[in-house]
């Protein structure tokens, strides 16, 4: 399935005389919402201005005239008082597990410089005398140079108890002298991965305080107690009514490295007592080669074990390479002053293996890949499996595609594969533009996020945000604001600031709605139940501020959820002001 650019539909007249889709239904509908203006995300209707629906289902839709026959005694009639309706936005890839569980500790996001991170974590800490250790979220490697902080510079902060803190990309870690005894990362503890995943050490071997890449520091989560279920409930309480209010009524979480089972049966014990306001597509983390090597068993245990209504495993995800900020993306020609190109945690071949047992079984992967030698290599692996199992079902997708080969680019649609990216990564937030230039050179940096080129060779381009390992906040990562950095690729309601290099990458509305709505329903294998406003599908769908085809692009970001609804049930409404 290749979804093409939607046709330009978009003037009232033409709203109001598209046809109405009605089911079979013979008895009156539970509630009819009407008089509003309600863009579908279906090619074939995009508009319509009333909708029925019961038990959770959309039974018609169309104008108001053709859904009154519906109407009976016990019918709530809604009267949409022209309010914008469009489905409700499905995040193909964020974190919500492990934002959650970062979301208990200190908060670090604002901090732009080492001393205002260690000011922090030292407040947070005098302010939580009772936690035996301190977790924190959200600092920038690259305030600290090539070499990363160390674990003096956060005994400054705290020195009597273990500090891990999470990097904002999510791709490294930064622990205290404490943290490396819990830890017992010393100068004779072997790297994880060497290369890909390891501790940076001084000159004379001694590891400095700076875990890089995932196997180095997710662990440790483990031995600081964190991870279990009455955590993550706690966690989760907080968390998803948050996605609620920003609209988000489906989602993929695309990795809880190490501590995942806990948020698991977290969320099947939280949808049991109707505390799940959404659908929760899950996957299987793998953090390294021996997690590799029982990935497909592993998965079908989890997913065996753990499902719900709104809950489901659904894929197995690789994170086969870091970032370019940190330089551990793999890239074919050297970053500028390091003397090497990345790497890959997995070569061409060794991916493939892993990879073909699960395809066999029609089974989802997620392959992390943001350089360009990355993308190529997995691209490779996945084509070649597409030859030997020709009429697979899985949805392979190859998530993030930053830096990308424009012959790859066509490679992923004939393979068939979903492109997964993140709109509020393309814009030139915390300096990354700048960081990209230094470590790859002008050329380079300026062919980040090629993104209309995707959805003009056709791919299936789904969209989200990464949250929280995409370096800006909570709301700035929302959907909405997406939408306005796909479309500008500047700040948020910044006028004055830069515009991203690749103008004519930027986005149409109906590309980045079409991204964030029945295309991330087709990733996550939910696109024949919503994704879109049609018969049959669920009554997924969001009311908004203000209309978004009649708002301009710099003005999107403030636009506001005004309801939240999932199977025809309210899960969040703005209180009135």
């Amino acid at each position: 399935m290749i979804c093409l650019r939607p046709a330009l539909l978009l003037a009232t007249s033409l709203m109001l005389s598209l046809g109405c889709t009605l089911s079979t239904a013979s008895e009156p509908a539970e509630t009819i919402v009407e008089n509003a203006r309600i863009y579908t995300s279906n090619p074939d209707q995009p508009w319509a201005s009333a909708m029925a629906y019961s038990n959770g289902r959309i039974v018609a839709i169309g104008s108001s005239e053709d859904v009154k026959s519906l109407k009976g005694g016990n019918t709530t009639v809604i009267n949409g008082d022209n309010k914008f309706i469009m489905p409700g936005f499905v995040s193909s890839h964020i974190h919500p597990g492990v934002a959650a569980l970062m979301n208990t500790g200190a908060q670090l996001i604002d901090a732009k410089s080492p001393d205002a991170v260690v000011l922090e974590v030292k407040e947070f800490a005098a302010a939580n005398p009772q936690r035996k250790a301190i977790l924190g979220f959200g600092w920038f490697p690259a305030i600290f140079g090539p070499d990363g902080p160390t674990a003096k510079q956060l005994d400054k902060a705290v020195s009597d108890r273990p500090v891990i803190l999470i990097a904002g990309d999510a791709h490294s870690a930064w622990v205290n002298t404490k943290g490396l005894e819990l830890l017992e990362i010393t100068s004779s503890t072997p790297d994880p991965v060497p290369g890909v995943h390891y501790y940076q050490r001084d000159k004379d071997g001694n590891p400095t305080g700076w875990l890089v890449e995932a196997g180095a520091f997710w662990p440790a989560l483990k031995k600081l107690g964190l991870g279990d279920k009455d955590n993550f409930i706690e966690a989760y309480e907080t968390m998803l009514p948050m996605l609620s209010q920003v609209g988000i009524t489906a989602l993929f979480d695309a990795g809880i490295p190490v501590v995942g089972e806990g948020a698991f049966q977290a969320l099947v014990e939280m949808d049991a007592e109707g505390e799940l306001p959404l659908h929760y597509q899950a996957s299987h983390f793998i953090l390294d080669k021996q997690s590799a090597e029982n990935a497909l068993s592993e998965f079908e245990r989890l997913k065996s074990r753990y499902f719900s209504p709104r809950f489901q495993m659904q894929a197995i995800k690789i994170s086969n390479d870091g970032t370019l900020e940190a330089g551990t993306a793999a890239v074919y020609r050297p970053y500028s002053g390091l003397g090497h190109s990345g790497s890959t945690l997995f070569s061409e071949k060794e991916l493939e293996a892993l990879i073909r047992p699960i395809d066999k079984k029609n089974i989802q992967v997620m392959v992390h890949a943001i350089g360009n030698r990355t993308a190529h290599e997995t691209i490779n692996a996945l084509e070649n499996l597409r030859k030997e199992n020709r009429y697979g079902a899985a949805r392979h997708v190859v998530t993030h595609l930053q830096f990308i080969n424009d012959e790859d680019i066509q490679r992923l649609a004939d393979a068939r594969l979903v492109a997964q990216v993140s709109p509020p990564w393309a814009q030139n937030v915390n300096q990354s533009f700048s960081s990209w230039e230094t470590m790859l050179g002008e050329d380079r940096a300026q062919q980040q996020m090629r993104f209309d080129t995707m959805f003009e060779r056709g791919l299936m381009v789904s969209m989200g945000s990464d949250f929280p390992a995409s370096g800006v906040g909570f709301l700035e990562s929302s959907p909405l604001y997406g939408i306005e950095v796909g479309m500008t690729r500047q700040r948020p309601g910044v006028e004055t600031s830069m515009v991203l290099p690749g103008k004519d990458e930027r986005l149409s509305l109906e590309e980045l709605i079409q991204g964030y709505t029945i295309n991330s329903a087709y990733q996550l294998g939910l696109d024949d139940q919503i994704g879109s406003l049609e018969v049959g599908k669920q009554a997924d769908y969001i009311v908004l501020s203000q209309n978004l085809f009649e708002t301009p692009a710099r003005m999107i970001h403030t636009t506001t959820v005004i309801e939240t609804v999932v199977g025809g049930e309210t899960v969040y409404e703005e209180l009135l002001k």
